[in-house]
């Protein structure tokens, strides 16, 4: 069965690309040369396109602490030391998805709680929307950060009563004061993480993923590219500071669509706040019992509106990192005055995130032609923060069948390595809407169903990158990268949608996994 559509049952692939879809190609004389796979009656669908990735991150994420479902501080403490304990003496210790309370409270003492237990190496561990970073003395020392330092722009040093350093910092111009100095990691090294990341892409069916990294991650895409050892179709976005370097490596050539069929660039990326679990996503009124706490403007409306002029310099499209409704109405707004060049048909502007909006921002957000890229698996950890947060906000998050009934435009992606790499947890996630313990529902009349999920993975990603007219459907003439499940996703129901798995991969033509119950 192809895509959950009953009428057609096969198709021929032809040197990476889909030759012909219909019922019973098999017996067709064209294809009778070609050889066949059986698929049991398995589903075919495009090839999941993670729309929201730091995939270069997430693939050096993997030789690091990994905190999650650490619920307490003892819990995280004991993971770190026996993670310390592989390392060389010399090494830092960084550390990924940590989620317990200690770090949104002012006046925790971070640092000391780091020396005393886990040593004095330097040691910088992410909490897990890497919004905020726990930092021990050894890692501020290392990065000169004092009482005397002050705040970077759009950052915040956390501080005890005394005017030290507590060890937390917030938003990445702080956070990168300690992360600029960690040491690089051995080529070596880099090219056995990347190939652990690859695997676990097709494991989950992903064929290809939009990249929010630096510039040394599109370095390393690019000569990757260049050897033809990429393994998947990656959509780059540029930040602002990096530009230049991008530029350098594309020989001056930077602009919408640059690249070819494995790496191309589709956008910038810029940042108008921070995050839920950070206490810095910015709305219109304040956090719920937060002392007037609205959260943080890390790109005022005019920055916003600048760099969106910038990046239309080089021909390339906005992709807005906004989480708070405030946040959201900015970039709206301003994204509504700069649409993109229209000598780019296909390069569209986003906001990435969307988690909570003004209904009254909708037709605007709709006239505008903006897609909203978004993340259905940060919602189960989410549910929590936003009733204490936002209270009855709650009916402005994560409203999924409201933008597709609208017509908006709608992409999924993970944030891995925020969220794990699983387009499947995705579109569970988008149908179920319950919190992590599964006790609270969140907004249930926002549930969409799994295949208008699958659909925000296939056709939405491809229409988000501009790609649509080669990716995210099978049709003659498309990419043959394509995900293969148990079954179809038209038929599933709330309960039955925990039993699909990708039963097999094909990128470019090519199967790149295999179920070992499935073996083709």
């Amino acid at each position: 069965m192809v895509d959950g559509d009953s009428k057609c049952d096969s198709l021929a692939i032809r040197r990476g690309a889909i030759a012909a879809v219909g019922r019973r190609l098999e017996h067709d004389t064209e294809f009778k040369s070609y050889p066949r796979i059986n698929l049991q009656g398995a589903t075919v669908y495009p090839g999941f396109v993670d729309a929201h990735t730091h995939f270069y991150y997430f693939a050096l994420s993997l030789g690091k602490a990994n905190l999650t479902g650490c619920a307490t501080l003892e819990s995280a403490l004991d993971r770190l030391t026996k993670h310390a304990d592989t390392l060389k003496s010399d090494q830092w210790l960084l550390g990924e998805g940590l989620f317990i309370d200690e770090t949104t409270q002012p006046g925790w003492n971070a640092a000391a709680v780091l020396d005393s237990r886990v040593g004095s190496r330097p040691i910088a561990i992410y909490t897990r929307d890497q919004h905020t970073l726990w930092a021990n003395s050894a890692a501020l020392k290392k990065a000169g950060i004092t009482r005397k330092t002050i705040d970077p722009p759009a950052g915040k040093i956390e501080r005890l009563s005394s005017g030290d350093p507590s060890g937390i910092l917030r938003e990445n111009s702080a956070i990168g004061l300690v992360l600029g100095c960690a040491p690089r990691i051995s080529n070596r090294r880099e090219n056995q993480l990347y190939a652990e990341a690859l695997e676990i892409a097709y494991r989950q069916g992903v064929t290809g993923v939009h990249s929010f990294d630096s510039s040394h991650a599109f370095e390393f895409f690019h000569n990757k590219a260049q050897r033809n050892e990429l393994g998947l179709r990656i959509s780059y976005y540029v930040q602002p500071p990096n530009l230049e370097r991008v530029q350098e490596i594309t020989s001056g050539a930077l602009g919408f669509g640059w690249g070819d069929e494995w790496l191309r660039i589709a956008g910038i990326k810029i940042f108008a706040d921070g995050a839920l679990g950070s206490r810095t996503a910015l709305t219109h009124q304040p956090y719920n019992e937060s002392n007037g706490n609205a959260g943080l403007e890390v790109t005022s409306p005019k920055e916003l509106r600048k760099l969106i002029v910038l990046a239309q310099q080089y021909g390339l499209p906005s992709a807005i990192h906004a989480i708070g409704d405030r946040a959201v109405t900015n970039c709206i707004e301003a994204l509504a005055k700069f649409p993109p060049d229209e000598r780019y048909a296909k390069a569209r502007h986003r906001i990435e995130h969307l988690q909570m909006i003004r209904r009254k921002d909708l037709p605007l957000l709709k006239r505008a032609g903006i897609v909203a890229s978004m993340q259905p698996s940060h919602l189960p950890d989410d549910v929590a923060d936003i009733q204490s947060c936002w209270g009855v906000r709650a009916k402005n998050c994560y409203i999924h069948k409201s933008l597709i009934d609208l017509g908006v435009p709608l992409a999924f992606g993970s944030d891995v390595p925020i969220v794990e790499l699983n387009p499947l947890a995705g579109i569970r996630d988008a149908i179920r809407r319950r919190s992590s313990d599964g006790k609270t529902i969140l907004n249930s009349p926002e549930r969409i169903t799994a295949h208008q999920a699958a659909m925000c993975f296939t056709r939405g990603a491809a229409y988000a990158a501009g790609e649509e007219d080669y990716s995210g459907s099978i049709l003659p003439g498309y990419r043959a990268d394509l995900t293969i499940l148990s079954q179809n996703l038209r038929k599933v129901n709330l309960t039955s949608v925990a039993d699909i798995s990708v039963v097999a991969t094909i990128v470019d033509g090519k199967v790149v996994y295999s179920d070992s119950s499935f073996d083709i």
